[in-house]
């Protein structure tokens, strides 16, 4: 018994424990999972108004006891969760601050525990400056002057009148940045009223972020120190006779005024010698009209006689005479025409003057004025003839009387410029049986060259009202109307001109009277490499909202398909099957059919893979089927040879084929329709040359790859420039680069040398002997930068595997090679010559006059040099460096090109010898072709610079309809060709992890910005825990001593900006001492707050071309090197930043990374490792050469000038007998 009693006690106790266990191990549970769902929310909104959310500050946060970091970015309510989170400590991190907020410097700490809310308040940034102005004693700046009134000029050009009060001081009050000016207008007893600008500048600093700034202005006054002072005072002095015989004219009087206000100073009689002199005059200006002379004088008493006393001019004397009233017998008629504006003179313009049958023209001079003398007594009509530009002709016309008492009259005329004058639009739209308004119609305005202007929306009248339009020819068109209205494509032209200032259109709508109850897609797939050629048998689905199939349909012949009456609503196309060699992409294309936009086009592009791709059942694109998956046994090639400008057929060319290896299929001449046929070839690779063309013309040395395994036809076409043709001398221009190899000692000729020339790019290689004469010659080169190496010497010589850089940029280019017997170093050349004769293109007769500018690598000026009368010019005795030629004049006919012509002397290859032809201009003809396109590029990559492949954009025009979709390559790249005009573009479909922005990309093509480029960097929202690995050397081992990552940024020199549009209205400027700056348009100086940058990188469109420049403290275009936050960058003579790139200044090469900053210490390029100078002894960022010492370690760095210098050796002996291993390392 006690034993089950003891039994039945333990019992007790494990149920006990159990039950006890069983109530713990829950809440430990709990916790347990509570510890993996924790949230940190954070809201960033207004410190001064708690109600405006920031909506895009990236925050990060980052774990301080796991490798956890995570940055997302602010939604619409200012707010950020990150969720999933374990219980610990974390910061959270202020890292992506928006533009014009500040940067929150101290971390977030906490320790979490459960979930956590909180807000940021951020203060905005100070755009404004509190302006206080002082005036003070000049000699003593300690010393207030009170009571000074000042006109305050603004950037802006307006003009404030401001005052100090007794204390010398005036609060002005917020004012823009930018630079101001002050005109003292009153004065107090003691100082002096002094009309001298004083200049000063209004800019917050940019040392850090201010949330608000306050300056103040001191300005000096000057005492008035009576005559014991410097400053003297003007007099003026006039003298009054009259005309016929000079006799003075006493008891004439005057009336001295001060310009700036009108206001009468002082008046003065004319004593017996007709003279009067006015003293003690200011500094300023001033004008004097004569009010009264004796009775029988004539006089205008409504003329004035301007002048100016400054410090460095304080006299002004002038000689009048006057008309004796009994001696005039005829009248005159001055008349002054004048800028409104700015005053200026206004010369050619031309005034008739009418009176009865008389009819009188003259035209302005320099000063404005043009004067008929010699006329009748009477009334006269005064009109404009004509005005120069910019200027409007008015049809007003004046009526002047002159007579015996009044025999000159001045009359003056003010005109405006044409793009100073504004005018209105009115647009009222209705219904055009009903009459009533259509409200909520949108209507897009366009200049007549059909740059976009702006998009507006009729108001509940249907009416639009469009001011402040410069002059000029518009129109509207529609680009979206109201349900039962459709679309027109109409243009509603009009014309603000001369002096028309207001037009009000009237536009009628009819209702439609059939309702688009269905939609219409059309497809197109071709391949992505060459668009011409359709991808044939691809299937594709069109899905429902719901991912149902609506249908699946397959690419005819053309690589189309047609669907027709779709439901209205949402659709996804989907790709199902690809013929061979084509993969098939899982993304889906969303595409949405409503009443007003019932039709919708497609094109996908597909990359051919070799064999890769799908699983269609269709044959290779190009043939006429829509593939059956019977293999086609037979190709062929087809080659059409056209004119390059007339697109004529030429015939009589004559064309080799050869297979891949080299072996020859056949030679044909072109027909009359210029067509060369290769008929039943094997579904192999091919190639073809060209080996001669009709005269005129010159056969390229390219061999034309081919393969049909890709596509059974090849359709080409050959575009080949007449050297006579209107195209310029640029286009398509070909030309030779002849070798002469001398014996460095003797100087006599080398035979039986073979030379190797290859392009930089490697795609192309020729191969030659030198003859007798050491000469040899490669014709029909592209114009571009070749290397010259030795591949076989004749013996006694020693091989130099070197290679020489040849930048072939001019049509005949001749060089002369010395060499050294084997065991001599011959007579080295220490000097070097450059020969240059410049022809005709067309006759080869020499170019007189023509002047030629030398420079070195380093752009230092070396001389001008002017051709004799053989066209040539030979400078000698030059430094053995690389130098470049450029032309500086040119005889009438001939275009200065702004070509580089390249030359490095080096002591083997001292003497350049080339021929520069040059195309006359055809009398009255066009040498230039208008440019009607331009090109828009992206350049989309991640956080780290790397390339986004197969994102989808598409380009719309601004009125919304969508050109083209483009899918990135793997470069993260799209290139389109697109007519000038306005657009914008939107991302669709983006790499998984990676947000789709709603952003609207807006851009216009135009003669002033021909090519656009986007650098768009992505952000992915997951967490990342990764972390960067070094690049490897190029021998394959990991690189002890090489950076921890090489990294290539985008968004310019700021390197942060997630996206970064040009800006391309604007116009650049220059001032009297040559140098640049910017003038905003009126949107981006509303915009910036100022109307020109300064302090700042500015990323701007212009002259066909998008580049980053600086802009100095003085709104000066920066070039050169600059250093900008502790980093170095070089701006090139036009000021364009540099960026990607190795960069010779004339004594080292420097690298500079894809955000244009200098880079130091190891960088890869081209699978190669090369080390820039670390130590700041004024050739930090330089490459190294030879043996280097660095981080404990000895690598030796090519110091040859052979395409590879600075390249780091590895897994190698070097040239002096050490080895190095993989990473490039001294094996001891």
């Amino acid at each position: 018994m006690a034993k089950k009693r003891y039994g039945r006690i333990i019992l007790s106790w494990l149920f006990a424990i159990i039950m006890m266990i069983s109530n713990i191990l829950p809440a430990f549970a709990t916790g347990s999972a509570d510890s993996q769902s924790l949230k940190i929310k954070v809201t960033v909104v207004n410190a001064s108004d708690e109600n405006q959310y920031l909506e895009g500050n990236g925050i990060t946060l980052k774990s301080l006891f796991s490798s956890y970091e995570e940055t997302k970015y602010t939604d619409e309510k200012g707010s950020v969760e990150f969720t999933g989170l374990a219980p610990g400590k974390y910061q959270v991190i202020d890292s992506d601050p928006l533009p014009g907020w500040k940067k929150l410097t101290t971390p977030y700490t906490y320790d979490l525990s459960s979930d956590w809310s909180f807000t940021i308040q951020k203060e905005s940034l100070a755009e404004k400056v509190a302006l206080t102005l002082e005036s003070v004693d000049n000699d003593d700046k300690s010393v207030p002057v009170g009571n000074i009134a000042f006109e305050l000029h603004n950037p802006d050009g307006t003009v404030s009148n401001v005052k100090t009060d007794a204390s010398g001081k005036c609060l002005v009050g917020n004012v823009v940045q930018g630079q101001y000016y002050t005109v003292q207008s009153s004065t107090v007893e003691g100082y002096k009223l002094d009309k001298e600008p004083f200049d000063f500048d209004v800019l917050i600093p940019d040392d850090k972020e201010y949330t608000s700034y306050a300056i103040t202005v001191k300005i000096p006054i000057l005492k008035d120190k009576g005559d014991s002072g410097e400053t003297k005072k003007g007099t003026a002095n006039i003298s009054l006779k009259t005309k016929t015989d000079n006799n003075p004219i006493s008891g004439a009087e005057f009336t001295l005024y001060d310009s700036t206000d009108d206001s009468a100073i002082t008046t003065g009689t004319t004593d017996s010698n007709g003279m009067i002199k006015i003293t003690d005059l200011e500094v300023g200006k001033y004008y004097f009209k004569i009010t009264k002379v004796p009775e029988k004088y004539l006089i205008d008493t409504n003329e004035k006689f301007e002048f100016e006393i400054t410090k460095t001019n304080i006299e002004f004397n002038l000689n009048l005479t006057v008309d004796v009233k009994d001696e005039v017998t005829d009248g005159t008629v001055v008349v002054t025409v004048s800028d409104q504006t700015s005053g200026d003179s206004i010369s050619n313009v031309t005034i008739k003057l009418i009176s009865g049958s008389t009819e009188i023209t003259g035209t302005t001079d320099a000063s404005g004025i043009v004067r008929f003398a010699g006329l009748a007594f009477g009334t006269y009509k005064v009109s404009e003839v004509s005005v120069p530009d910019p200027y409007i002709l008015s049809d007003d016309v004046h009526t002047v009387t002159v007579s015996k008492e009044k025999s000159t009259c001045n009359f003056n005329i003010r005109k405006i410029k044409s793009t100073d004058v504004k005018g209105t639009v009115n647009v009222f739209l209705q219904d055009v049986d009903t009459k009533e308004a259509i409200a909520n119609a949108k209507l897009a305005l366009y200049k007549k060259t059909g740059e976009f202007v702006m998009i507006t929306t009729t108001d509940a009248a249907g009416k639009v009202t469009i001011t402040d339009l410069a002059q000029g020819d518009y129109y509207f068109t529609e680009d979206q109307m109201p349900e039962n209205y459709s679309v027109s494509d109409k243009k509603y032209e009009f014309s603000l001109k001369d002096r028309v200032l207001t037009v009000n259109l009237t536009l009628q709508k009819a209702k439609d009277s059939v309702q688009y109850n269905s939609g219409y897609l059309k497809v197109t797939v071709t391949d992505q490499d060459d668009t011409s050629k359709p991808v044939v048998g691809a299937t594709l689905s069109l899905l429902k909202e719901d991912l149902s199939i609506f249908g699946t349909y397959k690419t005819n012949s053309s690589g189309q398909f047609e669907v027709k009456n779709i439901p209205l609503g949402t659709y996804y196309v989907s790709e199902s099957t690809m013929p061979y060699g084509y993969n098939i992409s899982k993304n889906k294309t969303t595409v949405t059919f409503t009443k007003g936009q019932p039709k919708v086009s497609l094109t996908f592009r597909k990359i051919y893979s070799n064999g890769s791709g799908g699983s269609g059942s269709g044959s290779g694109s190009g043939g006429s089927g829509s593939g059956s998956g019977e293999e086609t046994k037979t190709g062929a090639i087809n080659v059409t040879i056209v004119d390059k400008d007339k697109q004529t057929p030429i015939s009589g060319a004559t064309i080799s084929f050869y297979k891949k290896d080299g072996k020859h299929i056949a030679t044909k001449i072109s027909d009359e329709n210029g067509v060369v046929k290769a008929e039943n070839l094997a579904l192999e690779e091919y190639y073809f040359t060209e080996d001669s063309m009709p005269a005129g013309y010159s056969a390229s040395q390219t061999k034309h790859s081919v393969n049909l395994t890709k596509f059974n036809v090849y359709n080409i076409k050959l575009e080949k420039a007449y050297t006579g043709s209107s195209s310029g001398e640029d286009k398509d221009v070909r030309g030779s680069i002849k070798v002469k190899v001398v014996d460095a000692t003797s100087g006599t000729a080398i035979p039986n040398m073979t030379l190797v020339l290859t392009s930089a790019t490697g795609d192309f290689q020729a191969e030659f002997v030198t003859d007798n004469s050491g000469c040899v010659t490669f014709n029909d080169l592209t114009m571009r930068k070749y290397f010259l190496t030795e591949k076989a010497v004749p013996t006694g010589y020693t091989l130099n595997p070197e290679k020489r850089e040849i930048d072939l940029s001019v049509s005949q280019f001749e060089v002369t090679l010395k060499k050294a017997t084997s065991g001599s170093s011959g007579s080295e050349a220490k000097t070097g010559t450059i020969n240059v004769t410049i022809v005709d293109q067309e006759k080869n007769t020499p170019i007189q006059s023509a002047v030629m500018s030398l420079y070195k690598a380093d752009g230092s000026f070396v001389g001008d040099y002017t051709v004799d009368a053989n066209g040539k010019i030979s400078i000698n005795n030059l430094e053995l460096t690389e130098y470049y030629l450029k032309e500086k004049s040119m005889p009438d006919g001939y275009t200065v090109s702004d070509k580089h012509y390249q030359m490095p002397l080096t002591k083997d290859i001292a003497t350049y010898t080339f021929t520069l032809s040059k195309l006359k201009k055809s009398s009255g003809s066009q040498t230039t072709t208008t440019t009607t396109t331009g090109t828009f590029n992206l350049n989309l990559v991640n956080q780290s610079g790397t390339g986004l492949a197969n994102a989808t954009i598409a380009i719309y025009k601004q009125d919304g309809t969508l050109v083209k979709t483009y899918v990135t390559d793997t470069n993260g790249k799209v290139s389109a060709s697109l007519a000038y005009g306005s657009y914008y573009m939107l991302e669709k479909i983006m790499p998984t992890g990676y947000p789709l922005s709603s952003q609207k990309y807006e851009f216009t093509l135009s003669d002033s910005c021909v090519t656009m480029t986007f650098d768009i960097k992505k952000y992915k929202t997951s967490s990342s825990s990764g972390s960067s690995s070094s690049g490897g050397s190029s021998g394959g081992g990991s690189h002890s001593s090489s950076p921890s990552s090489v990294k290539t940024t985008t968004g310019g020199p700021n390197g942060s900006s997630s996206s970064v549009i040009p800006i391309s209205d604007g116009t650049w400027k220059q001032d009297s001492n040559g140098r640049w700056w910017y003038q905003y348009d009126i949107k981006t100086a509303v915009k910036e707050n100022i109307t020109y940058p300064k302090n700042k990188w500015v990323y701007i469109c212009s002259n066909g071309g998008t580049n980053w420049y600086y802009f100095g403290n003085d709104g000066f275009m920066k070039t050169g090197w600059i250093i900008v936050g502790n980093n170095w960058y070089y701006l090139n003579r036009n000021g364009a930043l540099i960026t990607n790139t190795w960069f010779f200044d004339g004594s080292n090469w420097y690298h500079i990374d894809a955000s244009g900053k200098m880079e130091t210490g190891w960088i890869l390029s081209n699978n190669r490792w090369y080390y820039l100078n670390t130590v700041s002894n004024g050739t930090k960022g330089a490459m190294l050469t030879g043996w280097q010492y660095i981080n404990g370690k000895w690598y030796y760095l090519n110091p040859v000038s052979d395409g590879t210098k600075g390249a780091l050796y590895v897994n190698t002996v070097t040239p002096d007998g050490y080895r190095v291993n993989g990473n490039g390392e001294w094996v001891a």
